[in-house]
């Protein structure tokens, strides 16, 4: 009898203990499951981001990663007042509005506890998403400004290329050289594109808005000289409104359609387009450095664009090692290679992101090492200040409105806006 209870005891201790090995063991192959949100939309990009997502997998089989792709700002917005965020998700034109909402993990401790070299990125992004001593994104990209140049259209005029040291007057003289605006649209062939309003000021080092002092300062003597000069551009070596929109009609793609159609000399661009410049075969086309400011300065601007991390995520340290190998040596590799804005790591950025490209692509690289002024400030809600901005320079540029009422509206109604959410505070 004692000997049959023994029996009983240990057998039943052994499929306990079987029981509890097979839960173990099944636990230990449970996956952790990310949700990441990523604003690429194209099937190149999308595949180039699957491909950083499954390396990742690979050397982290203990974690899968679901992705949205073609996310927007509003979406991870609702998402977040919803109490539903992705547990990464990627955001660009800074990280004052998520910061303000308390919204983000910040990623000091984890980049102390990993290890993490911030020095391999451009110290402009990582300036710009440092709050008070704390980083609150990883670098994804950054996207500085060059001029594109048809190679075809100057030799065809018989126009020196650009050189590496040139004004805006210069490059003025050159696009009226090389503008035909007379007979029937087809056939026009044009000197430039138009930069943006703001962005074109920014190269100036100058602004339309003082948010230290709360007031719209668009109205100077600088300013409106800067205007009229873009003005001039605009009626003598660029394609008009309905110009630009028949182009857009014609499928080449985005806002540098008419440069991609062989009938545009120049165009100031952000890196991010140097994507879809990879597939021009009908003309040849190399990179031009800004000119100098109005001013005789060189100012470089930028935007950009991270990944973070939700302050929501159950799963913060995997989150985080998903954002460190996507913005990593190894992820940024593969990123690189869309040529869809330049990698935030800078080896990436100087090799593997230039293959391909005109050797005097590197001009680009070079903006982004001295680039320190962002296309979007540190400001709660910027984007509604530029809304009045964009509306009267439109309306300035379309001629129904004059210099002096551009600059009147702008500034009351910025002012306005000012005083409101400075009340707000």
């Amino acid at each position: 009898l004692v000997w049959l209870v023994s029996g009983l005891i240990l057998l039943t201790t052994s499929f306990m203990n079987g029981c509890t090995g097979t839960k173990q063991q099944a636990g230990k192959s449970k996956k952790i499951v990310l949700r990441f949100s990523n604003a690429e939309g194209t099937a190149e990009q999308i595949k180039i981001m699957k491909n950083i997502c499954e390396a990742f997998e690979k050397e982290n089989p203990d974690i899968k990663v679901n992705t949205t792709y073609g996310t927007t700002k509003q979406k991870i917005l609702i998402e977040l007042a919803a109490d539903t965020p992705p547990d990464v998700f990627m955001w660009w034109e800074g990280l004052t509005d998520l910061k303000e909402r308390d919204a983000l993990m910040p990623l000091g401790p984890y980049i102390k506890k990993y290890n993490v070299n911030l020095n391999r990125y451009f110290k402009g992004l990582v300036d710009f998403y440092t709050y008070d001593g704390e980083i609150y994104g990883m670098p994804l990209q950054i996207n500085t400004d060059c001029i594109v140049f048809n190679k075809n259209l100057f030799d065809k005029e018989k126009v020196p290329y650009p050189k590496e040291e040139w004004t805006w007057q210069e490059y003025y003289d050159i696009a009226r050289k090389l503008s035909s605006n007379t007979g029937n649209s087809a056939v026009k062939q044009f000197g430039s594109m138009m930069p943006s309003y703001y962005g074109f000021l920014l190269m100036q080092g100058s602004n339309a808005f003082d948010f230290d002092k709360q007031k719209c300062v668009v109205d100077t003597k600088e300013n409106r000289v800067t205007m009229e000069f873009l003005l001039r551009l605009y009626k003598d070596c660029s394609p008009s409104r309905a110009e630009s929109a028949a182009f857009q009609q014609q499928g080449a793609g985005g806002a540098v359609t008419p440069f991609l159609t062989g009938r545009i000399a120049m165009a100031p661009v952000s890196a991010w387009v140097l994507s879809g410049f990879t597939k021009i075969t009908n003309f040849r086309w190399d990179v031009a450095p800004l000119p100098r400011s109005l001013k005789g300065k060189k100012y470089d601007t930028f935007d950009e664009a991270c990944l973070v991390m939700t302050k929501k995520s159950k799963h913060p340290e995997e989150a985080f090692k998903f954002v460190n190998y996507y913005c990593g040596e190894k992820g940024m590799k593969i990123f690189a290679t869309g040529k869809n804005g330049i990698p935030a790591d800078k080896a990436a950025a100087k090799t593997i992101f230039l293959e391909g490209l005109p050797v005097h692509s590197k001009y680009f690289i070079d903006s982004a090492e001295a680039a320190s002024i962002p296309n979007y400030p540190r400001v709660p809600n910027f984007s509604q200040y530029m809304v009045p901005f964009n509306k009267y320079l439109d309306l300035l540029f379309l001629g129904d409105i004059t210099m002096d009422e551009a600059m009147k509206n702008i500034t009351r109604e910025v002012d306005v806006l000012l005083k409101q959410n400075n009340r707000k505070k």
